[in-house]
């Protein structure tokens, strides 16, 4: 039996059980095609998530309190930032690479009434340098000023899909609205003028700032108690710091954390590049890749199982043609 007798043979069998032959190759494509797909999904995300980090900037760096115990085995961030630490940190003589500095609150979520129109957003107060420090402008209007921020200024900036949300077609800027945090004898209401409307920008490692509204830092810190410490001060949740060049990056890092050591006795804070992020994504990515390899290859293990145990079935059902063909001298292996 030559070559083509032996396909010609094969092909006869395939088209002689169609439905069996059909879920043997389903299988075969089901089990790869998972493993492609998983992989793909797996890789994508990572990338997908490490661009979002570097479109924050490349030469930024994210000064955050470090992690506490809270009890019950549950770990926190501490409330050790103040808004002092961020000024100490703008110092152009000491700090000569340094571009800008920004500070903001703990991000809350407040509800904002206009005209009986009710929309609840995640909200935190910044000061003026915010959009540079970030590259993030407003595409309407203005950002909160150094007038605003010290006067305490009741104003507030809307991100573009908060504004569309509360206010509609209508241009938000100089229109005045509500806001409403806490509830019953615990909550605290007042007005805010709309100044402006940032521009576009979707999700980021940070989360989705489309959705946040900007108000004043000071103004916080006078209008809402628990973001005051003991002493009086605003607490931070987040200090960014705007470097001339990345190269300074290494640099930066090593003279902050003395500088904040020097500050509070302590090394109550953590100090992270973007490229930190993405280290950090990229080895939490690798995991989740390897993880949704793993349960493709084991489908792919079960499918061929499955085939392995068609092709038995096929052989068993052939052992009287195949103990024929021996009889007749087919030999084992032969062509």
């Amino acid at each position: 039996m030559n070559l083509l007798d032996t396909m010609g043979t094969a092909l006869q069998a395939l088209t002689a059980n169609k439905l069996r032959s059909s879920l043997t190759m389903l299988g075969i494509v089901i089990g790869v095609g998972a493993v492609i797909a998983l992989m793909a999904v797996g890789q994508g995300a990572q990338q997908d998530i490490t661009q979002r980090i570097r479109g924050l900037g490349t030469n930024l760096l994210f000064i955050r309190p470090a992690s506490v115990e809270t009890g019950g085995g549950f770990e926190g961030e501490a409330l050790t930032l103040v808004d002092t630490d961020a000024e100490a940190i703008d110092d152009p003589e000491r700090f000569l690479y340094i571009d800008g500095v920004t500070a903001q609150t703990i991000t809350f979520t407040a509800t904002y009434v206009y005209r009986g129109k009710a929309v609840r957003a995640p909200s935190i107060g910044v000061n003026s340098n915010y959009q540079y420090v970030r590259e993030f402008y407003v595409q309407k209007g203005s950002f909160i000023t150094e007038a605003d921020v010290a006067r305490k200024g009741l104003v507030a900036v809307m991100g573009s899909r908060t504004a569309e949300e509360l206010f509609g077609d209508k241009d938000p800027v100089g229109e005045v609205m509500r806001l409403s945090v806490g509830a019953g004898r615990f909550s605290i209401n007042f007005t805010f003028r709309v100044v402006g409307v940032m521009e576009p920008k979707g999700a980021t490692s940070t989360g989705d700032e489309d959705d946040l509204v900007f108000l004043p830092l000071p103004t916080m810190q006078a209008r809402i108690p628990f973001l005051r410490n003991p002493q009086g001060l605003s607490n931070i949740a987040q200090i960014t710091v705007r470097l001339r060049d990345r190269k300074y990056m290494e640099q930066a890092k090593e003279d902050i954390k003395q500088l904040l050591l020097d500050r509070h006795g302590q090394e109550d804070f953590v100090i992270r590049s973007q490229e930190d992020l993405v280290s950090t994504v990229t080895d939490v990515s690798q995991t989740l890749t390897i993880l949704l390899g793993s349960i493709a290859g084991i489908s792919l293990v079960v499918g061929g199982i499955g085939i392995m145990n068609i092709m038995l079935v096929s052989v068993t059902e052939r052992t009287r043609e195949i103990g024929i063909r021996k009889a007749v001298g087919a030999q084992q292996g032969a062509s």
